[in-house]
């Protein structure tokens, strides 16, 4: 009698314990459905283990929205590169105004930028400041009194609004989008774009909504990762192309790519590709953008042939042209890199670009990709207007 009231006591535990989780998970659920929300947080706390910049992006922030500031990507820990000896990232960066915000500290006196300390993610590639040129900064030099920092602050706020203000006059202004559809659509309804560009800050979820939103594909589930979507010439018969595009969408002159890109083993020193060839007998891919972007090499391996990749040996090959060496290939890729989203932690797909492939004598083993268009056309993008 005594044990079955103390099982008795132990499953009523056990329940309210379940309950209590069922319920903790419920709201955490509710919380992170706002995918903006989400975001912000993320990004907002990715500093959180440096005291001065943290304080810096977040009083940004906040004085941002407290002056009614909402539609505003905040980005944290901004790549740049302005030349192969000149990268760095940027603290807090607004890619709709092409602004930033870096905090100089005692130890950056004398050197404007921090160096990069770690390797260049692909994710990092894809989403780089490319309007260097343009690019504007206002940096907070954390190392002052309180009041002057607290004034720079200040100075920096008002003059994002300004820039917000001088964007949206000259027309050139890009609301912010999590949902690619909703972002295509403004593209298309307000600003008469009917392309996408490898600037565009926007991405995919999965192979089959990038080939619907920018192809007007219908497809459910797509498992190939290199193939011809046939349903796109239908799509094409309501279409008028640019000239520049008109070559690429003939019949044969195109396939769309869903590459995986190569991962980094710093112990071993290699790339190291996460897909594995189906049927190919332990073949792997490997497949590695270059750090602007503009090339993108592509071969398989057997398990037993790691060591012709190490890191050194790629980023050489990327590094060098080849002039006539190089022989085109008639072989032309719309090309969609499967990343990782550094502030979500999130599989999706970015345009990279539209490449031709090249074969290189010394190079046999290499497919070397070089960019050919940094746009592509969304293909009968009235069907937006619906």
């Amino acid at each position: 009698m005594v044990l079955e009231k103390e099982n008795l006591i132990k499953n009523r535990g056990k329940n309210k314990m379940l309950e209590k989780q069922s319920i903790s998970n419920e709201v955490k659920t509710e919380i992170i459905q706002d995918s903006k929300l989400l975001y912000i947080c993320k990004t907002l706390s990715r500093t959180k283990l440096k005291d001065y910049e943290n304080y810096v992006i977040n009083a940004v922030w906040n004085r941002l929205i407290a002056n009614g500031v909402t539609d505003l990507k905040p980005v944290s820990q901004q790549f740049i590169k302005r030349s192969d000896k000149e990268r760095y990232y940027i603290d807090l960066y607004f890619p709709q105004i092409n602004f930033g915000i870096e905090c100089d500290e005692v130890h950056h006196l004398g050197n404007e930028h921090k160096d990069i300390k770690r390797d260049i993610t692909i994710e990092e590639i894809l989403k780089q400041v490319r309007d260097t040129d343009n690019y504007e900064c206002e940096r907070i030099e954390v190392y002052k009194d309180f009041e002057i920092v607290e004034n720079q602050i200040d100075a920096a706020v008002e003059k994002i609004k300004q820039k917000i203000k001088d964007t949206k006059n000259n027309g050139k202004w890009q609301k912010w989008y999590i949902d690619p559809f909703e972002y295509i659509k403004d593209k298309i309804e307000n600003k008469n774009e009917k392309i996408i560009s490898v600037d565009d800050d926007i991405d995919f979820a999965t192979m089959a909504e990038t080939l619907n939103l920018i192809f007007g594909t219908s497809y459910s589930n797509v498992r190939r990762c290199t193939f011809k979507p046939l349903t796109i010439q239908e799509s094409l018969k309501n279409c008028c192309l640019e000239d520049e595009f008109q070559k690429l969408f003939s019949e044969n002159g195109y396939n769309v790519w869903f590459p995986h890109h190569s991962e980094i083993n710093k112990e071993e020193d290699e790339y190291k590709s996460i897909q594995k060839q189906t049927g190919g007998g332990g073949q792997y891919f490997i497949n590695v953008l270059s750090d602007d972007g503009k090339k993108l090499l592509s071969g398989k391996y057997l398990e037993n042939e790691k060591s012709n990749y190490k890191i050194a040996n790629i980023q050489e090959i990327l590094s060098k042209e080849y002039g006539d060496e190089k022989e085109p290939c008639d072989w032309t890729s719309i090309v969609f890199l499967r990343t990782c989203d550094l502030i979500t932690n999130k599989l999706r797909y970015k345009f990279a670009g539209i490449f031709q492939l090249y074969k290189i004598s010394q190079l046999p083993e290499w497919d070397y990709h070089i960019r050919i268009n940094d746009k592509c056309p969304i293909i009968n993008p009235e069907r937006f207007k619906k």
